[in-house]
């Protein structure tokens, strides 16, 4: 994307659908988390999943360029967002996924990385709910992938996710 702004939308109009879009996309454009940031910016979500896509979001934007004090405010507040969607929804399977992959991708000396285990096993105990929760989506198979290439998972839960693909 290329001298474009980004677009405020309403949180009316930002269903489920489109806030797993923008953070999915994200993987091919590193910046397209703003999009998710700035479409809850004056009205935060309320249901947990959007909370945590909105922390999943806000965690991933430092990557974006912003000076040292705000990638640590933007990463922070996307923590707590996460911790706040597990705490109303714990067992939720793409809520789990949300805070594995930033788990994953955290640098190690910020400290946020000691529920990987915990996320991956219930990752892997829900794996036919997952399957459920996208059906008719490709986004199930990227979250897989994400899992496969996270280096976390041992060989027979490799074979195990694998089957899945």
């Amino acid at each position: 994307m290329t001298g474009s702004t980004v677009p405020v939308y309403s949180q009316s109009a930002l269903l489920l659908k489109d806030v797993r879009e923008k953070y999915f996309y994200n993987n091919h454009h590193t910046c397209y988390v703003l999009k998710i940031i700035e479409a809850f910016k004056t009205n935060p979500p309320k249901e947990p999943i959007l909370i945590a896509y909105y922390g999943a979001a806000s965690a991933a934007a430092p990557e974006c360029g912003a000076k040292n004090f705000e990638k640590l405010r933007l990463f922070n507040k996307g923590k707590e967002l996460l911790e706040e969607a597990i705490k109303q929804s714990p067992g939720d399977f793409e809520i789990r996924f949300l805070r594995f992959a930033t788990q994953v991708k955290a640098p190690r000396f910020l400290g946020y990385n000691i529920n990987i285990d915990e996320d991956k096993k219930l990752l892997i105990k829900n794996i036919e709910t997952g399957k459920e929760q996208f059906k008719g989506s490709p986004h199930f198979n990227q979250i897989l992938k994400f899992m496969l290439d996270s280096g976390k998972l041992n060989q027979s839960e490799k074979q195990f996710v694998s089957s899945y693909l």
